[in-house]
């Protein structure tokens, strides 16, 4: 019977320590995916997904509430992922807010190079793409990842859609030249 993340995290803290490569197996595609979106490189997404297991290990009485550790996986290894990133590029924020009824976003399924177009996107936008939908993160988690409210953290997954949405655009523009 496979575990929940709270019984995971009992198991861990009561010291049965093997239950960490069940927490590992159960997250570790899903963090390789969001952290070879954000940093474009797999090699390097993997180095952030592995420190940030030790992380984690290293710090596990501070995740507070079992039932968020997906979100408080991903809040490591997007710290890991920044300072990979601080010595490459300068991040982007996004404060103004904006109704979400404006970012609807029909994208065509094939034919498109999604992590080349997403590694075309500012650093801040991956960053709220990839909780959101490579995660499937609530905007509450993604605002708590992110360190911003609920509402800001809405605006800031819609101007990232927006912006993929124009590269998007520009893509079809040129392949149709």
């Amino acid at each position: 019977m496979p575990y929940t993340d709270a019984e995971i995290v009992r198991q861990i803290r009561e010291g049965h320590l093997n239950v960490y490569g069940t927490l590992i197996d159960r997250y570790q595609q899903r963090l390789v995916a969001a952290a070879h979106h954000l940093l474009g490189e797999l090699d390097a997404a993997r180095d952030a997904v592995q420190e940030t297991f030790i992380d984690a290990y290293r710090h596990f009485d501070q995740l507070h509430d079992p039932a968020s550790l997906s979100g408080w996986l991903y809040g490591i290894l997007r710290h890991k992922v920044y300072d990979q990133l601080a010595h490459k590029h300068a991040t982007v924020s996004w404060e103004d807010e904006m109704p979400e009824d404006s970012c609807y976003m029909d994208v065509p399924e094939e034919g498109y190079d999604f992590p080349e177009l997403l590694s075309r996107l500012p650093v801040a936008d991956r960053d709220a793409l990839a909780a959101r939908y490579l995660l499937d993160l609530s905007y509450q988690e993604v605002a708590k990842v992110l360190g911003t409210t609920s509402a800001n953290a809405r605006v800031r997954v819609c101007r990232a859609k927006e912006r993929l949405r124009e590269l998007l655009a520009h893509n079809i523009e040129e392949v149709g030249s």
